[in-house]
């Protein structure tokens, strides 16, 4: 019997710990949740020695390529928490959720220059595949209307890549399915920012607002498993990300609607892959652009 006392004593005293940190959090807090419809792309090259004893050690040519394309098209669910850390100082939590991907044609080709600047090998695919991010800042008050922040980012996508269909191979017009073809590759930013919010009232219920963001050294990364090889394998490099939006902000007080356009690039400085040091990751380029809406309630 005590034992049981004990137990519901226990209960009740982290229900009510749990219910007094949420009305902690929500004390002074603005939560944020909308959609960003977005269109773009995600695209990533490598280089490498066609043949290692002549081009590559004579003359340092990287002569082959390959490329990667992989349509974006899809909505995020977004979430924005703030609260005050101090009279001029907040935290904001920020994150966007994608259900999937708009089923979309991407493609993979390969080019050998010793030989001709024309396709060796073009085929296409079905792509799938999911997308996040999620966004943490501390904001420093600068004026009334205007804000400086800092903090880290990361944003993870996965590609699915299924249907595959082949149109060149070496150099040949073919037309050639791999329905076994399942495939997939990860890539991931991440890394520290800094940026800028501004806000410009032109009616007592209507303001101009603008974020700026940029990470001039990002970590990127890369992920990529080639069933029909059975082969994995990984890239790795720095590169840089920017996100900006701008908007009209609708309402007053607790209770306010954002309606705006928001652009997301994200670009690979230089990278390398696992499987051999010869082989060199020039390009990963993000891009995701489109319009978003959000209702914000404060607390």
């Amino acid at each position: 019997m005590e034992a049981i006392e004990i137990s519901s004593s226990k209960r009740i005293f982290f229900v009510l710990s749990f219910f007094l940190l949420i009305s902690q959090l929500m004390a002074a807090a603005d939560f944020s949740l909308g959609t960003w419809q977005t269109t773009g792309s995600q695209l990533w090259s490598t280089s490498f020695p066609i043949d290692s004893f002549s081009s590559f050690s004579k003359n340092g040519s990287l002569n082959g390529k390959s490329e990667l394309y992989y349509p974006h098209i899809t909505t995020y669910t977004t979430l924005n928490y703030e609260t005050s850390l101090s009279p001029h100082k907040k935290f904001r939590l920020e994150g966007g959720l994608t259900n999937s991907l708009r089923q979309a044609r991407g493609s993979d080709a390969d080019w050998d220059y010793t030989h001709s600047n024309d396709y060796w090998y073009y085929g296409e695919f079905q792509t799938s595949g999911k997308s996040g991010y999620i966004k943490i800042d501390i904001i420093k008050e600068l004026t009334k209307n205007n804000n400086f922040f800092w903090g880290y980012s990361y944003h993870i996508n996965h590609y699915r890549m299924t249907q595959g269909h082949y149109f060149i191979d070496n150099y040949n017009t073919v037309n050639t399915d791999y329905p076994a073809l399942d495939s997939a590759y990860t890539m991931i930013y991440q890394g520290p920012h800094l940026g800028l919010t501004s806000k410009v009232p032109l009616t007592a219920k209507v303001s101009l607002v603008g974020t700026l963001a940029y990470s001039p050294l990002a970590l990127v990364q890369g992920q990529g498993w080639w069933n029909l090889r059975d082969m994995n394998f990984s890239h790795i490099g720095t590169g840089q990300v920017l996100d900006a939006a701008l908007g009209a902000e609708l309402g007053q007080k607790n209770k306010v609607l954002v309606i705006g356009y928001r652009y997301k690039y994200a670009s690979l400085y230089h990278g390398w892959e696992n499987l051999s040091s010869t082989i060199s990751w020039d390009k990963a380029n993000f891009i995701q652009r489109g319009p978003f809406v959000s209702g914000k309630v404060a607390f």
